[in-house]
């Protein structure tokens, strides 16, 4: 396990071989589970291209007319885990990762966390897109880092199209690149020789700005496509005007002590009233501040084993102080708006407490005894170890609730349209039919106690989790012929009627079929 590897070949395999093999133990669920809710059950027909390139997502369209329009599940999680498995050789490549079992541990870490389970939850219908731009990202700095001027030309492309698939894997890039110099710097570089590798990867990135833009605004121009203004538009993007720049700065780097704090759990026993599943919260965070505090102890060993200068050393600790507004750099830019799909990068932490353990050699004289060092890399791979089994865990529980609201939302509609259809007067796809109200807010569904924590981005009580999923879910889902419509909210006699599934919560009113599933507020 702890053998080093000698050949790419061979780093090759065991990535993308470990990365299968966590993918499947996190992700199989999802395979071939097609519950769809939210956003995805809204592009079950993924026909939204004029929408992605509003959102500056201009390659977004492309794939999907490559992979097809149409939600798939099983081929949607097949290119996932292929580019996924690319993505791992590549980082393992470009930070000279040698030993297979700190290969294993980036394949976990890459693999098994909230972000990927969340975007194959709720999202899966872009899980393929935003893994493809995870590579293109990763792709992107690691043909920079060949340092032919082909190669750079080729991997600023690169990253302007990882951009312009989903622009917050870009700060997989930049924290790539920051953790390269940290380890860099130990190896003692003249100062020329830093200056004109900062200077080639500057321009590189600065050339995949300017190529993204214009790619883009060629896009809107031939499309006639607007720029999108809603939360995850750029419209307003690098306009402080209206925020401060330090609190934007404060609150970026808050997202991310954050993520590693306000940890997911998964659910386990109760016992006496006592909720256990609290202990993972806190040995999750035990694990993140172990993690944490090991590196800066392996990452001083490094420095005192190499003797390494202490001007070198004062960069090395400027990158890690500023470590974090690069891999949340998306947050930066967005004045601090934050979710679940833009947190890969923060996983990156994980990935430098693996390379510091594995470039940690107890046989070369340093000021550090070996028994210490030993102890501190086994201390990080088994505590990265613990959170990948919780996430896997977590993973699975969250699938199985999303399928168990599936059916629950199945057999919730399949009673309402039936009532629907026996109304007198109800003609199928004639006669308007208007839901009022969320089922997320009715009174009469509840979260199973079961699955109270288990809450990704995106789920909610139910598969419905905003008004605009009802007319996708009848349509795609029940193959259901009804001429959907909207009521006024401030209409009395729907604010009279009671909520579903109370006896009148379903009625005409002026010709249309009112179905009242929740007050408005």
């Amino acid at each position: 396990m702890f053998r080093q590897l000698e050949s790419k070949k061979e780093k090759f395999l065991a990535a993308f071989g470990f990365t299968a093999l966590f993918f499947v133990l996190a992700h199989g669920y999802r395979f071939m589970n097609t519950a769809f809710s939210g956003d995805s059950l809204i592009t079950v027909y993924q026909n939204d291209a004029a929408w992605e390139i509003a959102l500056g997502r201009f390659v977004q369209p492309i794939l999907i007319m490559l992979r097809g329009s149409l939600e798939s599940s099983y081929l949607i999680c097949v290119i996932s885990l292929f580019f996924m498995g690319l993505s791992v050789y590549l980082v393992v490549d470009f930070l000279e990762i040698k030993r297979l079992v700190s290969v294993i541990a980036v394949s976990a870490v890459m693999t098994c966390n909230v972000t990927v389970t969340a975007t194959n939850a709720t999202y899966i219908g872009y899980a393929d897109l935003y893994f493809i731009a995870l590579f293109l990202a990763v792709a992107g700095v690691w043909l920079i880092h060949k340092s032919k001027p082909l190669y750079i030309i080729v991997g600023a492309f690169t990253l302007g199209m990882s951009m312009g698939t989903y622009q917050a894997y870009i700060c997989v890039s930049i924290g790539l690149v920051m953790i390269y110099y940290i380890f860099r710097m130990q190896k003692g570089p003249e100062f020329k020789s830093i200056v004109s590798s900062v200077l080639k990867y500057f321009f590189a990135f600065l050339g995949a700005a300017v190529i993204y833009i214009a790619v883009w605004k060629l896009f809107q121009n031939v499309f006639g496509i607007w720029t999108a203004d809603s939360y995850n538009g750029l419209s307003d993007i690098g306009d402080y005007s209206t925020v401060s720049l330090w609190t934007v700065i404060a609150d970026t780097y808050g997202n991310v002590l954050r993520y590693f704090w306000e940890v997911a759990s998964f659910a386990t026993v109760s016992f006496r009233g006592i909720d256990l599943s609290i202990f993972w919260v806190y040995i999750q965070r035990f694990c993140n501040v172990a993690v944490c505090v090991i590196t800066v102890v392996l990452l001083i060993g490094l420095n005192l084993k190499r003797n390494t200068a202490l001007w070198h050393r004062l960069l090395q600790v400027l990158i890690i102080l500023v470590f974090p507004l690069g891999i949340n750099f998306v947050s930066l830019l967005t004045k601090g708006m934050q979710h679940t799909l833009m947190m890969y990068a923060f996983g990156l932490v994980y990935i430098l407490a693996v390379k510091a353990a594995d470039d940690m050699e107890p046989k070369e004289q340093c000021e550090v005894s070996v028994r210490p060092v030993t102890v501190f890399r086994v201390g990080v791979l088994g505590l990265l170890a613990v959170l990948t089994w919780a996430n896997i865990v977590y993973s699975n529980q969250v699938y199985l609730k999303k399928e168990l609201q599936d059916k629950a939302t199945l057999s919730r509609l399949t009673r309402i349209v039936q009532e629907i259809e026996t109304l007198e007067g109800y003609i199928p796809g004639q006669t308007p039919v208007a839901f009022y109200g969320s089922f997320e807010r009715n009174p009469y569904i509840a979260q199973p106690e079961a699955f109270k924590d288990i809450l990704p981005l995106g789920m909610g009580k139910t598969s419905l989790t905003y008004e605009g999923t009802y007319h996708p879910y009848l349509k795609y889902i029940m193959n259901v012929e009804m001429l959907t419509t909207q009521m006024s909210d401030r209409d009395e006699r729907v604010q009279q009627m009671p909520c579903y599934p109370e006896r009148g919560s379903i009625m005409y009113v002026d010709g249309t079929v009112v179905v009242k599933i929740s007050e408005m507020n």
